[in-house]
């Protein structure tokens, strides 16, 4: 097997390479597989599997006979490194704006000083984000999300031939577009809890504008507390379901990364 993998033309190689470079992109960038828990050497030996599965799908006739220049084929490296994760980035968005909104609704409940540790970045997250991650990620892998993703890989491979992607505005506005979505999203799914919990202090300090007496931070506290899980509870269906709206959605957001 090695003899024939040596005797392949350089530019062969060449391609290899690019796709390589491509699938390691998403891969570093996919949820899961990208976070810091997972070892550099698994995630590239887990890029060189799948780079092989997809041979079939590799246009190697429509690459030149001729070697590339280094720099021209370093140039090409960065361009499908980068189109790898634009495409990871986009699986990570529902995730991260899961957990955004999950920050968001965790420090009006009280939570911002009770933070734990995520694996997945190495930062720290308060409770009710580290839940919302944790319900968001099964929900991808349950919903067929990284299926997308792969699919979306092979397809790019047709669409965008390996050395036929290039940074463009196009590109750039798209990544603006995602990470302006994110935002948007995040404040979507919190908006509810986040409302009600506004209102709760608004009352709150309604109480101890009119009860001085009252120790209105040993009372409020718990109330906030278990106010929020109660909200939480109620509108976690219908984050889902703009959750799987987000993941039904990634289809055509990958569609538009990879377009010629």
């Amino acid at each position: 097997m090695s003899g024939i993998f040596f005797n392949w033309p350089i530019a062969w190689v060449e391609v290899l390479l690019l796709v390589l470079f491509r699938v390691l992109g998403v891969v570093g960038a996919m949820p899961v597989l990208g976070s810091r828990a997972v070892p550099m050497r698994v995630k590239v030996a887990l890029a060189l599997i799948i780079t092989f599965l997809l041979l079939p799908a590799i246009p190697f006739a429509q690459w030149p006979l001729e070697p590339r220049g280094f720099w021209n084929l370093a140039g090409l490296v960065v361009h499908e490194s980068m189109l790898g994760l634009m495409m990871g980035f986009a699986a990570q968005v529902p995730i991260w704006a899961m957990q955004a909104a999950g920050e968001l609704i965790g420090v009006q409940m009280g939570f911002g000083i009770a933070a734990v540790l995520d694996p997945e970045s190495g930062g720290q997250e308060n409770v009710v984000a580290s839940l919302l991650r944790t319900v968001s990620l099964l929900l991808f892998f349950m919903a067929g999300g990284h299926q997308v993703v792969l699919e979306a890989l092979g397809e790019s491979l047709r669409t965008l031939p390996p050395g036929a992607m290039r940074l463009s505005p196009d590109l750039m506005d798209e990544g603006i577009r995602l990470s302006g979505h994110l935002l948007d999203l995040g404040l979507r799914l919190g908006a509810p809890a986040m409302a009600a919990l506004l209102l709760t202090e608004v009352g709150l300090g309604l109480v101890a504008r009119t009860v001085p007496q009252m120790n209105i931070f040993i009372v409020g506290f718990p109330l906030k507390i278990g106010l929020g899980f109660a909200l939480l509870a109620m509108t976690l269906p219908g984050m889902l379901a703009l959750f799987n709206q987000e993941i039904g959605a990634l289809t055509e957001t990958l569609a538009r990364l990879t377009a010629p």
